[in-house]
């Protein structure tokens, strides 16, 4: 639709990730639909972390569970910076 013809062609050396865990089964996918719809356009919020990982999910006998795969340390933006980010 719409949102897909805007990264048509797009080729960057960019990788993002959205993580989305549905519990139960989608009952209701056009309202799904349209929740996302209606919040395309929210802005983002400023986020706070000091590390960004990459994980998979295993199982441990009891519960799924995240192993880090790699970790690395984030720069720290001081408060009050242009972006509206902070540390």
């Amino acid at each position: 639709g719409e949102l897909g013809r805007e990264e048509a062609g797009y080729r960057q050396s960019v990788w993002w990730a959205t993580l989305v865990h549905f519990a139960a089964p989608i009952v209701d996918r056009s309202a799904l639909v349209d929740w996302v719809d209606a919040r395309v356009s929210v802005p983002p919020h400023p986020v706070v972390a000091s590390s960004a990982e990459i994980v998979r999910y295993a199982y441990d006998g009891r519960s799924v569970v995240p192993v880090t795969l790699a970790s690395a340390p984030l720069a720290a933006v001081a408060e009050g910076a242009p972006d509206g980010a902070h540390a």
